[in-house]
């Protein structure tokens, strides 16, 4: 027995609404001119125009849900809202960077204690998960101390960089064909920079950006456990 899907029922009855609101919002507009326009007529209509403004809103709100969303920004961010709900509160939105030759978009930070994600006390957002540069397509992720042996006064540069080294594998086997060119690690930053490639529409890029990002988190946490 097939099961009916009462949320389609509920979209449509908004948008069949919706419809029948704008016209009645252009009727009671036209009676108003056709009977001349004095006080009477124009209370009547801002009353008439007034009830049926909730059913349009409504219409507004069901559109926007049913509507592609377009744009590499839009879409990203709209993707990336779902990978922050599901690593919260782990990962926030960060200040994108313009100064000069200096270019970050797109900037997300990481808290410095993973097991915030299991209930810890989430310490501070001030390390940078990573950012996009578009003009150069890439998309580099921060290797930082703090977030995989805490607030340690030991140096740990052998460890980040197998850590780095490893990072970059992963994601090169996950995302070779097709979508990532090649990747390099700054050695000196500790940072892991992936030239990806554009897919078919910009919409497309931003779902696999994000995907990427999804995946890296897990790998972070993954390093994190060790």
């Amino acid at each position: 027995m097939n099961k009916i899907n009462f949320e389609e029922f509920d979209a449509l009855e908004k948008f069949g609404g919706g419809v029948f609101g704008v016209i009645a919002i252009g009727g009671a507009i036209a009676e108003m001119v056709y009977n001349g326009l004095n006080a009477a007529s124009i209370a009547g209509c801002v009353k008439d125009v007034a009830g049926t403004l909730i059913v349009v809103t409504i219409l507004i709100a069901a559109l926007r849900r049913i509507l592609p969303k377009h744009g590499f920004d839009e879409v990203f961010e709209d993707e990336m809202k779902n990978v922050v709900e599901r690593y919260k509160p782990a990962i926030i939105r960060g200040e994108d960077v313009k100064r000069g030759e200096t270019i970050r978009n797109y900037v997300y930070n990481i808290a410095a204690d993973l097991n915030c994600i299991i209930g810890a006390e989430p310490k501070n957002y001030t390390t940078e998960f990573f950012y996009i540069n578009e003009k150069d397509c890439t998309i580099t992720f921060k290797v930082r101390k703090t977030v995989f042996f805490g607030s340690s006064s030991e140096k740990k540069n052998e460890e980040l960089e197998k850590i780095a080294e490893h990072i970059k594998n992963c994601v090169n086997t996950r995302f070779a064909a097709g979508k990532i060119a090649n990747s390099n690690i700054d050695i000196k930053e500790l940072n892991i920079s992936f030239n990806y490639i554009q897919q078919a529409t910009p919409e497309d890029t931003a779902k696999m950006l994000a995907s990427v990002v999804d995946y890296v988190i897990l790998l972070y946490i993954a390093e994190n456990k060790k």
